[in-house]
């Protein structure tokens, strides 16, 4: 490379030559993924007269080193160069650069260019400026316009913008429609979301119906949401709430969870603390055991 480089000082006053050696050196270590050397060679550019596959590796080498600002001021300076089989390698660049005045210009030229991961890139720079409404209008247009969609990352990124900005009412809404639609299962990110939502504002009976669901869908979770959950149906005023938390331990005790002693063990302290009468035993011989006494 220290050679390569030389050899270009020499020729800096030859553009045609410039142009001619960083073209044909590009693919090559581009290839190679020697990236931070095509980075070296950047003071060579001549953007103008580059092909537009040369300028891609560029942008793409940018990328995979962070330095999001080159791409932007590609961009602005080369904005003719800028073709449609480059929105999305530039709009990558705009959204890390928190650039969103940039990052909506790309995104309305996109049209047909539009891919699930661009939709993902907007989302993703509402969600860090915390602009709910544009987030979730971004992720719906994405459902209109690939309805059979199954990545779970937009699920995630809206879902985070929402219960960050305390949106619940809206976040739950999106998430069961999710699980309605059937098309995508939640994953352990989302349950633990829209869980530990459901604990910090109090909403007993859906933070109990997404653990149920989240053990049924043979998913393990962060032990402090089975014991939160746990206190917080124990603490409601929910009908039947002992018959909720017995169902709840059958379900640990048949699941893989049981394995786990700490867990059933912290489980056991909760569930019976305050001398409850809801214990680690199974739902049916808590009633037969009920029903003798009584």
């Amino acid at each position: 490379i220290n050679r390569i480089l030389s050899t270009l000082e020499k020729v800096k006053n030859n553009k045609e030559n410039k142009v001619f050696y960083f073209s044909q050196l590009v693919p090559f270590f581009y290839e190679k993924k020697m990236y931070k050397e095509i980075s070296r060679l950047s003071p060579y550019i001549a953007i103008n007269k580059l092909s537009s596959q040369s300028l891609k590796f560029i942008i793409d080498t940018y990328n995979k080193i962070k330095n999001y600002k080159a791409v932007v001021d590609i961009y602005i300076n080369h904005k003719e160069k800028i073709k449609e089989d480059l929105y999305e390698s530039v709009l990558e660049s705009t959204t890390r650069d928190n650039n969103l005045f940039l990052s909506e210009e790309i995104f309305s030229k996109m049209k047909n260019a539009k891919a699930v991961r661009s939709f993902g890139m907007m989302m993703t720079l509402y969600s860090k400026q915390e602009d709910v409404d544009k987030c979730i209008s971004t992720f719906s247009e994405l459902c209109r316009k690939f309805p059979e969609n199954k990545s779970i990352i937009p699920y995630q990124i809206v879902m985070i913008t929402n219960m960050t900005k305390k949106e619940i009412n809206k976040g739950l809404s999106i998430f069961d429609k999710m699980i309605n639609e059937k098309k995508i299962k939640p994953d352990k990110i989302l349950y633990e979301l829209v869980i530990k939502s459901c604990i910090d504002n109090k909403k007993s009976a859906k933070g109990y119906d997404y653990l149920i669901m989240s053990i049924n869908d043979n998913i393990k979770l962060s032990k402090y949401i089975y014991e939160e959950v746990i206190d917080l149906v124990h603490e409601s005023d929910l009908d039947e709430k002992e018959k909720h938390l017995n169902q709840l331990n059958d379900l640990i005790k048949i699941s893989n969870f049981s394995n786990d002693k700490a867990l059933m063990n912290k489980l056991r302290n909760i569930v019976e603390k305050d001398n409850s009468v809801c214990s680690l035993e199974t739902r049916t011989s808590y009633y037969k055991r009920k029903s003798i006494t009584h």
